[in-house]
């Protein structure tokens, strides 16, 4: 007998909270979505957040249980949309004045360490093995959408071209920066 589906609606704040921790699996495509894409998600999320109305449908996710981890879970479908929401998020956590609000978003990245909870540090989405060290370098600190948009600009970042999984993350900070 197969596993039973489940779907749920899931609003942003949950799915990027303590409930959730998520791999992208080997077995995914790389990161691609190009300029176009993170304007289309931009403008959505715009209209959701201006308009009248109190929700929006993203799209869906699709999940499963990852085995032996708890609250983590591999991404099936929905990868590139969670990885560019991640993306908005750090980009609007470098941008913004307010503390409490870059607090909130930092804490919606990733789970800082708490020795007396015994709770490692954690990130709240591990992504493809190609992008590990520069989530962790860059997107996984303050300031760091900031320091890759310059690095890259600057030469410093090396990729092959412009269907490199770098390429893409400088479109998206550089989309989700400049609006």
């Amino acid at each position: 007998m197969g596993e039973t589906i489940e779907a749920k609606e899931c609003i942003l704040g949950k799915l990027f909270s303590t409930e959730f921790l998520f791999e992208i699996p080997l077995y995914q495509r790389p990161f691609s979505w190009s300029t176009e894409n993170f304007e289309q998600l931009f403008d959505d999320i715009y209209e959701a957040f201006s308009g009248s109305s109190k929700q929006y449908f993203l799209g869906s996710i699709i999940l499963q249980e990852s085995a032996g981890k708890k609250d983590t879970f591999e991404v099936v479908d929905g990868q590139q949309r969670l990885t560019a929401l991640a993306l908005f998020l750090a980009v609007v956590r470098d941008l913004t004045a307010e503390e409490l609000l870059r607090k909130t978003l930092e804490e919606s990245l990733f789970q800082e360490a708490n020795p007396y909870k015994s709770i490692p540090r954690q990130v709240r989405i591990t992504p493809w093995e190609a992008l590990r060290d520069t989530f962790n370098k860059y997107l996984y600190k303050r300031g760091g959408s900031s320091d890759f948009k310059k690095e890259f600009e600057g030469g410093r970042i090396k990729f092959t071209d412009q269907e490199d999984s770098l390429y893409h993350l400088y479109e998206a900070v550089s989309v989700f920066t400049r609006r």
